[in-house]
């Protein structure tokens, strides 16, 4: 899905290319496709599922990363590729870059905006059984969807309970009980492809931008084991959500322009 394009009779440079995170859409990049300059195409890559009568059957992480490769040679035959990702998106964007890397292609910048691995969760928030991961993915259905922490019991109907809050009408609207299960099942679906991951190594150079507020426990070392390449940290004032909106966003964009670090930094 294209994003944004060069002016008319623009030569431009290769495109950035930008992976869903969980919730599958692609709205979250909109202010930083704006700071963009406007001398490359920039490519968003959504979830299956979304649209009524899409094939979304459950694939791990690693099977939508092949997926996606394939998709962006569409677009671009061969490196140097472009590829970022926010929150889920960037491990998206590891495993796209790493699959990519291995066929012999030039990466020449991997971005992940406050990413985290499976293990950095776990290591937050803690293991979770079958039943306590299920009701975890749907209490976070609503906190991803809706900006807030919504009380939602073990037997409660998630999609009742998102139907039934005020901000509905403001976050989606128009939408319906029919696309709000829709809008849900690809996050349960991302939420266990993610949490079913096991990243190898790559020597894929990364640039890790990390919010520092929020989430206690954060840090960059799990990302920073799996990067056996150049390995850069940009830290930014600000929360996973708000990491993507000004003015945090003047702190980081310019790295997107930036070629690939050649050594580890901070």
């Amino acid at each position: 899905m294209s994003l944004a394009q060069p002016d008319p009779g623009t030569k431009s440079a290769p495109p950035v290319f930008f992976f869903h995170p969980i919730g599958g859409t692609l709205g979250c990049y909109q202010k930083l496709v704006e700071r963009l300059t406007a001398d490359r195409p920039v490519m968003g890559i959504r979830a299956r599922g979304l649209e009524p009568g899409e094939d979304m059957s459950a694939q791990s992480l690693e099977g939508l990363a092949a997926d996606y490769c394939r998709q962006i040679q569409t677009v671009q035959s061969e490196g140097s590729y472009t590829l970022w990702g926010w929150s889920l998106g960037g491990a998206i964007a590891f495993e796209v870059a790493r699959i990519l890397h291995a066929e012999g292609h030039e990466i020449a910048s991997l971005g992940l905006i406050d990413s985290y691995t499976p293990a950095e969760l776990d290591a937050m928030e803690g293991e979770a059984g079958a039943s306590e991961a299920e009701h975890h993915c749907r209490r976070a259905f609503l906190r991803d969807l809706f900006g807030i922490h919504v009380e939602l019991s073990p037997d409660e109907d998630v999609i009742g309970k998102a139907m039934s809050l005020p901000q509905v009408a403001s976050v989606l609207p128009g939408v319906g009980a029919e696309g709000m299960e829709r809008l849900f099942d690809v996050f349960r679906a991302n939420f266990h492809a993610f949490r079913g991951y096991r990243p190898e190594p790559s020597e894929v150079p990364v640039i890790l931008v990390r919010a520092t507020e929020g989430r206690a426990g954060a840090q960059a070392e799990h990302w920073s084991e799996l990067a056996v390449g150049p390995f850069r940290v940009c830290h930014v004032a600000a929360d996973h959500y708000s990491v993507l909106r000004e003015p945090a966003l003047s702190e980081w964009v310019s790295l997107l322009c930036e070629p690939a670090p050649s050594a580890a930094g901070t």
